[in-house]
């Protein structure tokens, strides 16, 4: 529900302030002439000190939203970091990620994320972003947002660090997307857990084939969700920079 500007002063004010304010206003509209010109200024005064207030709430919100994005790149930017042994290789790698990120269907943070994830089941760098690229184009092929990543990221991490392929993780990806099934079957000619562990497959051999069929598909089209996503991750890189 909207606050009315009485709401607003009484919030941030408190009662007393808020009060005398509006009492000072009809107080003076119920007079002469000559003070209609005092109400006039009493009012313009509560507005600009309101005004004021509002002002001064908002940059401190932005301030402290700038200083929490800053903290989380940083603490992303720490743990690529931790997949690589030079600083050199830490910029080339941070580099990649976010050309992957200015893909449809993925924005920076997700792909921080989900590089890190799948780096942490043994995958090589190469392999991962192979597997992100993937996955944005599968998601955005089918209308689906760089937030959809998230599920198809975890369905592919929980199956690249089991021994075994099981029928959960191959939900899990069609679930979030139907082109994932398509790319599950061109791979093992099946969708099912059970026949491909069968073949001896391990999970993390599996997430190396799917992700290669992932890449076979058509490059999908940058739309409006792409646009907002890659602003989002321009403010959110010159937070921290």
């Amino acid at each position: 529900m909207a606050l009315g500007i009485f709401d607003i002063v009484f919030k941030i004010t408190g009662a007393g302030d808020a009060v005398q304010s509006l009492k000072n206003i009809k107080t003076e509209a119920k007079s002469t002439a000559d003070s209609l010109d005092k109400t006039k200024d009493s009012t313009s005064a509560l507005a600009g000190q309101v005004k004021g207030l509002l002002v001064g709430g908002a940059v401190i919100g932005f301030a402290k939203g700038a200083l929490d994005a800053a903290a989380q790149y940083d603490s992303l930017t720490r743990a690529v970091a931790t997949t690589v042994t030079t600083t050199d290789e830490l910029t080339a790698q941070m580099g990649r990620l976010e050309q992957i990120a200015a893909l449809p269907g993925i924005n920076l943070e997700q792909s921080i994320r989900g590089f890190i994830g799948l780096r942490s089941v043994k995958l090589t760098a190469g392999e991962a972003e192979s597997a992100l690229k993937g996955m944005a184009n599968a998601i955005a092929a089918t209308g689906g947002s760089a937030e959809t990543l998230g599920q198809m990221t975890k369905g592919l991490t929980d199956m690249a660090g089991k021994a075994t392929v099981s029928q959960e993780e191959i939900n899990q990806l069609v679930e979030a997307s139907a082109v994932a099934g398509n790319a599950i079957e061109a791979a093992f000619g099946t969708r099912s857990g059970e026949a491909i562990s069968k073949m001896g497959i391990t999970g993390a051999q599996a997430v190396r084939k799917i992700a290669i069929e992932l890449t076979k598909l058509p490059q999908a089209s940058s739309g409006i969700q792409t646009a907002m996503d890659n602003i989002g991750d321009a403010t959110y890189r010159s937070m921290w920079h």
